[in-house]
């Protein structure tokens, strides 16, 4: 269970056990909160690229779940840290009109404020 070895702050094992079963089968087939716990083991780890892709994954297959709403947040995260201020800018607005009350909102709004503020 990803999400228990998430929990757990075991990151590695759960990017390596992703690469070990394909990740591009992962990206297609696993549920939603198996992906969205390897976006965030793999950006716990540092994995920008598989990051990005599972998150991208779980907007894309599960655009109604409250997971995609928290994978459009980490997206824009990791844009912003990468120094994405535009790209990260739009997804914390998506974020915020699709979950103008959810548990990531008071930071989306702060980021967003950020990032005018560098502009």
């Amino acid at each position: 269970d990803w999400t228990a070895a998430v929990a757990r702050g075991d990151y590695a094992a759960v990017v390596t056990d992703a690469e070990r079963r394909g990740l591009e089968g992962c990206y297609d087939g696993c549920d939603r909160q198996a992906l969205l716990a390897l976006g965030n083991a793999a950006r716990f780890s540092r994995r920008w690229t598989v990051a990005q892709r599972a998150l991208a994954a779980v907007r894309a297959r599960f655009p109604q779940a409250a997971e995609a709403r928290d994978a459009t947040f980490w997206l824009g995260v990791i844009a912003s840290d990468s120094g994405s201020g535009a790209e990260a800018a739009a997804f914390f607005r998506r974020y915020l009109a699709d979950s103008p009350r959810g548990p990531y909102a008071e930071q989306a709004l702060g980021r967003q404020l950020v990032l005018a503020r560098r502009q």
